[in-house]
């Protein structure tokens, strides 16, 4: 918990480093906080769908699939969600700079998973018709995930010995050695 209140703490920080745990900690107390409100949204959609409704009229404000606890848990991750993507967004850059990398490889993630999403919609609408228009949808929808994929396996890097540009290594590792002279005049 100390690791997710410390991401908290430096909100609007980007300087410096983070070691994978403070990175995967807050990654994974904000899963579980929003798996925990989603129990209340699943159980309500699946009493729906349970009672003969489908997901297409689930839709259909009319329908009105979801209870009021259900709706009350989607107010709150939306507000959860707007209130950590300041968070996620500094630690993310962080961890970056941890493994030598510019924070600018975030944005560059965020550019191409927003062309690919684009690109899907020009897919999808030129192939609505088609059945063979799947498949070009499947590739982009492939390629967001290996993308995706790519990304977090960089999260998973251990961290650079030493000093880099970001600062010393959080871990101590390698702090000593000779490029230490880096930050001394």
């Amino acid at each position: 918990m100390k690791w997710y209140l410390k991401c908290l703490r430096l909100y609007i920080d980007i300087d410096g480093r983070a070691r994978r745990k403070e990175f995967w900690w807050f990654a994974l107390v904000n899963f579980a906080i929003v798996a925990l409100l989603c129990i209340p949204v699943a159980s309500s959609l699946a009493r729906f769908l349970a009672s003969g409704g489908d997901l297409a009229s689930a839709v259909d404000p009319a329908a009105d699939p979801f209870s009021p606890a259900a709706k009350v848990c989607m107010a709150i991750i939306s507000v959860f969600n707007v209130a950590v993507l300041v968070p996620s967004i500094t630690v993310t850059v962080r961890r970056l700079h941890d493994i030598g990398r510019s924070g600018f490889w975030l944005v560059g993630f965020y550019i191409l998973e927003v062309l690919l999403t684009m690109f899907q919609g020009g897919v999808d609408g030129m192939y609505r018709r088609s059945v063979s228009g799947i498949w070009p949808m499947l590739l982009v929808a492939a390629a967001q995930l290996a993308a995706a994929a790519a990304f977090l396996f960089l999260m998973c890097f251990d961290s650079q010995r030493g000093l880099n540009q970001w600062g010393p290594n959080p871990k101590g590792v390698g702090n000593d050695d000779d490029c230490g002279d880096r930050y001394t005049d």
